[in-house]
C-alpha cells in the first residue's frame, strides 16, 4: 500500500517482540492483515504514522489521524462508514470482525494520543 499511498508521506514502523505464529487459513489471514492494513493508510492523515507491533500473542496496527476517536459499538457494522473518505467502502473492519470471531480472535479497538488502534489477541 506504501506506493499507493505515497502522496500522503506515511512513515510505516514495525516492532517485534517474539515471534507471533498463528494456524489459519493463509487467504483469510492475508485479508485479515490487509484490511487492518488499508484501513490504516485510507485513515490516515498528510505525513502520518502507521504503527505496527507483535508479541508472541498479539498485532497491533495503529495509524495517526486528525479523525476523532470512532464510535466502538457501530465500528465492526458492515456499511458503518465513520469518515467520508471515497475509498471507504465500510466493509473492511466487518470483515476484520468476521474473520476474528471465526478464529477467536479477540479485535479491540482504542483510541488515544490522536491514534486509532486496533489490537489482535490470538489464542
Amino acid at each position: 500500500f506504501g506506493e499507493m499511498y505515497e502522496h500522503k508521506h506515511i512513515t510505516v514502523t514495525f516492532k517485534a517482540s517474539g515471534q507471533l505464529f498463528v494456524t489459519m487459513n493463509d487467504s483469510l489471514a492475508s485479508t485479515l492483515i490487509t484490511n487492518l492494513v488499508k484501513n490504516a493508510y485510507i485513515h490516515n492523515k498528510q505525513d502520518g504514522s502507521i504503527r505496527i507491533v507483535t508479541t508472541t500473542r498479539t498485532l497491533t496496527i495503529a495509524n495517526s489521524s486528525d479523525t476523532p476517536r470512532l464510535s466502538p459499538s457501530t465500528l465492526f457494522d458492515r456499511y458503518e462508514r465513520q469518515s467520508k473518505h471515497k475509498e471507504s467502502t465500510g466493509l473492511g473492519l466487518a470483515i476484520v470482525k468476521s474473520i476474528a470471531a471465526l478464529y477467536e480472535i479477540k479485535v479491540e479497538y482504542n483510541y488515544e494520543d490522536q491514534l486509532h488502534e486496533f489490537k489482535l489477541t490470538f489464542k
